[in-house]
């Protein structure tokens, strides 16, 4: 099936995009992980990607019953201090369709930061299986609305649960990043899949 016209001009993605690369967590906050309101003991509080080196996922737009997220991020670790985040994005519910990234990303000042340039590397799945040329074709097509160049960062704070991600493109906040993230464990079972209902906003 090729991607449907509304996800082509659908303008709301190009934030989603946006928010692919950005990891960045606020020390004095609580870091949910396998169980809500999990807290991060406190000597890892200076490696704002501790959950990421033991192995947990980010989930974006969680739905924890139905271990569901619009985006799960994992990352690997170089000897040489390099850090690849490999992002799982839903693209189109009919599938359903799903982005894969490999991309590398930076931490600074307590932030992990990095640039959309990779993103024609991005390969396709629909209903679990590689996309035909022609959807790759499509979905290729929706992603050129995003800008290639820019540094994209972002930081995280506690809200009981969860956590709320805020972005920012070349130091601009960017309030329409805003989006619920939680640390997951890979044996939860977590997937990128359309959601059953509408994810609670992530706050005001």
């Amino acid at each position: 099936m090729d991607p449907p016209q509304r996800f082509r001009s659908d303008r709301r993605m190009s934030a989603a995009l946006l928010m692919l690369l950005v990891a960045a967590a606020d020390p004095t906050g609580p870091i949910a992980g396998a169980e809500a309101g999990e807290q991060v003991p406190s000597e890892n509080r200076l490696d704002i990607l501790a959950p990421a080196r033991s192995g947990q996922l980010q989930c974006f737009q969680p739905d924890y019953s139905e271990r569901k997220c619009k985006i799960l991020a994992s990352y690997r670790f170089g000897d040489d201090g390099k850090i690849v985040a490999t992002i799982r994005m839903l693209m189109a519910e009919e599938g359903p369709a799903v982005m894969v990234l490999n991309t590398p990303v930076e931490v600074e000042d307590r932030a992990v930061c990095g640039t959309l340039e990779h993103l024609d590397r991005a390969t396709f799945t629909v209903g679990g299986q590689p996309a035909t040329e022609s959807q790759a074709a499509g979905y290729r097509l929706l992603l050129s609305v995003a800008p290639r160049k820019g540094k994209i960062c972002a930081t995280w704070v506690g809200d009981g649960h969860s956590l709320v991600v805020d972005g920012s493109l070349d130091g601009v906040a960017k309030p329409d990043l805003r989006q619920r993230m939680l640390w997951v464990l890979p044996e939860e079972g977590f997937t990128v899949a359309p959601l059953a209902a509408p994810p609670a906003p992530a706050g005001g």
